[in-house]
């Protein structure tokens, strides 16, 4: 559930953040679903921009080749512009550098992580989804 963040020591935002728990941030490992950032968080602005918007596009219509790193690398600078604290560590446990305008530590974590970041600045958790969407039926 996301929450709002309050606090003396922040910057005033004209949009209230929101902080979202990080415990349903999952990567595959040798088959291994492993939940990296249990107990740990994230907060967003949850205002989305139409550069956000087009990097998004632009990431789902393109073919990985060497061409498309400045593709990638955009739409993790959009990401570094509305994430704007966490609590994150990194696969070594060691705390991830504050990810607001630095698309670098954006860019240094896992494809799935950061996927999981991009569902959540288009305002579902991948949790949140499961929980109330309705059982697909099996054939």
């Amino acid at each position: 559930m996301m929450e709002k963040v309050l606090g003396r020591d922040k910057p005033k935002w004209k949009v209230a953040p929101k902080r979202v728990p990080a415990d349903d941030c999952i990567i595959t490992v040798e088959g291994e679903e492993i939940a990296v950032h249990k107990g740990e968080w994230i907060e967003i602005i949850p205002v989305g921009t139409l550069r956000t918007y087009t990097a998004l596009l632009r990431v789902q219509n393109l073919v990985l080749d060497d061409s498309d790193s400045q593709v990638l690398h955009d739409l993790c600078e959009e990401v570094a512009e509305r994430v704007i604290a966490w609590n994150f560590t990194g696969l070594d446990g060691k705390n991830l550098a504050k990810p607001y305008q630095n698309a670098r530590v954006i860019e240094g974590l896992t494809s799935e992580e950061v996927a999981w970041i991009v569902k959540i600045l288009q305002g579902e958790s991948p949790g949140e989804r499961k929980k109330d969407s309705e059982p697909s039926e099996q054939s």
